[in-house]
């Protein structure tokens, strides 16, 4: 003999309905004396076949056992796998489908039955319906454990993987089902009820009604239990969507502003331009000027005859936009040799000047300047040259 009594499974919902349905079988099994074939309540319990359909029944055939073993089995059973359906849904729901699972196995049973058994034949109990909980806790918590109490001469304690047990639940059904057919009702209720559970599991799975944190039976199949790689892609997609909206908004706010770093150069305000250009470094560390921007913060500086702070500009202007440079690299020559002491990188920018390019103004204040850095480092001039401006 076989007893699950308990579960491992997360209960997230205390079981208020699952000791409500145990404690209505109790009372209707002491109003019909623990025997309803012999009651005069019989008609009202029993769901009958071949009589067409018996609304009333569908409900209070769920409801009725034969016999003191038949409702202990069905109850013990009720409360354990009550504990891992209701845990995850909550009185409410678990009732709503219960009841419903009741009606639906009922309304089965009386169909297929409706020409077979005639008016003789009936049935009831709750195995049908606990066996519909069973199959759903086995999609949703196919890992768990069930505790199992046993008792074959020797007494004990077990515990076994809800699949497991639903397995061996659903196979030995099966098994007299296919070896006996028709002559084994009660397998057949049973499967019918399994077959009803499962799917209604699935969907509720599917539609998110439950969270089985990643230990369903799909995310076990596919060697993700737990739903670990799941939730590592879903944070990387996170990530990403955060990465791109970070972006964009940097991109807005840049777009937003460059047109005002041009407004403050053309009114002078070279220093604003200058704090609002650094802002917009932040927001972008990818942030290229374009031709006409670095022409003005140039020339805004040069207004302000701030020499040594345009160079980098000039600098960036030149490498980025050789195409008719020259006059540029010669006045930031000019700048190297007159304000920051670098008679080296003066020779450097005019060793890349093309003659054919310059006038003869040009020319002339290209060998000056020549003169004037090779003098500095005739006397010593101390150049230290780190590759930046």
């Amino acid at each position: 003999m076989l007893f699950p009594y308990n579960t491992d499974a997360p209960v997230y919902y205390w079981p208020f309905a699952t000791v409500g349905l145990i404690a209505v079988n109790l009372i209707a099994f002491i109003t019909l004396e623990g025997d309803p074939l012999n009651s005069q309540l019989l008609e009202f319990v029993v769901l009958p076949y071949g009589q067409g359909f018996t609304p009333v029944q569908w409900i209070t055939s769920k409801f009725s056992h034969a016999g003191y073993m038949h409702l202990l089995g069905n109850m013990v059973v009720l409360w354990t796998f009550g504990l891992v359906v209701e845990g995850k849904l909550g009185w409410q729901r678990f009732l709503a489908c219960y009841l419903g699972l009741a009606v639906e196995i009922s309304v089965l049973e009386q169909l297929v039955m409706w020409n077979y058994a005639g008016s003789s034949g009936g049935s009831l109990g709750a195995s049908s319906v606990i066996f519909s909980l069973i199959a759903m806790a086995a999609v949703w918590a196919p890992r768990n454990d069930v505790s199992v109490f046993y008792w074959f001469g020797v007494v004990g304690t077990f515990d076994v993987p809800i699949a497991v047990i639903a397995s061996i639940y659903v196979g030995l059904d099966l098994f007299w089902a296919l070896l006996f057919g028709g002559g084994a009702a009660t397998s057949l209720l049973h499967l019918s009820g399994a077959l009803l559970g499962f799917p209604l599991g699935i969907l509720m799975l599917k539609r998110k009604v439950v969270d089985c944190e990643g230990w369903d039976m799909f995310h076990v199949w596919q060697g993700d239990p737990g739903g670990k790689e799941e939730a590592a892609r879903k944070e990387a997609e996170a990530d990403r969507r955060l990465a791109e909206q970070q972006a964009a908004e940097q991109v807005s706010f840049v777009d937003r502003n460059r047109a005002q770093l041009l407004e403050l150069l053309a009114a002078g305000h070279v220093d604003a331009a200058l704090k609002l250009y650094g802002k917009l470094l932040i927001a972008d560390h990818d942030l290229r000027l374009t031709r006409d921007e670095l022409r003005a913060i140039i020339r805004g500086l040069h207004k302000q005859e701030r020499w040594s702070a345009s160079a980098p500009f000039m600098a960036e202007l030149a490498d980025r936009f050789p195409a008719g440079s020259e006059p540029v690299r010669l006045k930031l020559a000019q700048i190297c040799v007159v304000a920051l002491n670098r008679p080296g990188r003066a020779l450097d920018l005019l060793g890349v000047l093309d003659p054919a390019k310059l006038t003869s103004e040009q020319t002339q204040l290209s060998r000056q300047i020549a003169r004037k850095a090779e003098s500095m480092q005739a006397v010593g001039t101390v150049e230290l040259d780190d590759g930046g401006w």
